[in-house]
């Protein structure tokens, strides 16, 4: 049988967004990053505007009391693992000038998810991103609907 997909990822973000940063002061999908200098010699300014998609996108850059955070969700626990791609987020956005107004505030590496386990919050603690459990009610019929093996985050059973 085949098991339909349902994309849920973006009305979870924009639900964490507007109930954590309600001022509005976010952006989703941010494209992030400083091309190397040697791809853009010769390039006209919509050329190198084009050159966009192959900077890195976070799922979020939001900013609020002198704090800069740098938000990646997840709906499946199992995905825990996407803690990792924070760092290099941020090493992205240290570097890129579009965002220079922000580098000198403090930065937080932030991962969302529906579920927790004490290994993936563990992980999460030793790479220095923060942990949040996020649980809007809306969501629990979906996390119910998954099988087993996704409704629980892998490692969960580890010490």
């Amino acid at each position: 049988m085949v098991r339909q997909y349902t994309k849920i990822h973006d009305q979870y973000l924009v639900d964490f967004l507007i109930h954590n940063f309600p001022e509005g002061q976010y952006i989703i999908y941010p494209r992030v990053g400083e091309i190397q200098s040697e791809y853009l010699e010769g390039l006209s300014a919509d050329e190198k505007k084009a050159m966009s998609p192959w900077k890195l996108r976070p799922d979020a850059f939001a900013w609020k009391d002198g704090k800069f955070y740098i938000i990646e969700v997840i709906v499946r626990p199992n995905e825990w693992w996407k803690y990792a791609k924070l760092a290099e987020y941020e090493l992205a956005f240290r570097r890129d000038p579009e965002y220079k107004e922000f580098h000198n505030m403090p930065v937080i590496k932030m991962l969302v998810s529906s579920e927790s386990n004490e290994f993936a919050e563990r992980q999460c603690a030793l790479a220095g991103v923060v942990f949040v459990k996020y649980r809007p009610t809306w969501i629990l019929p979906y996390i119910a609907s998954l099988p087993k093996r996704i409704q629980r985050p892998y490692g969960h059973i580890l010490e």
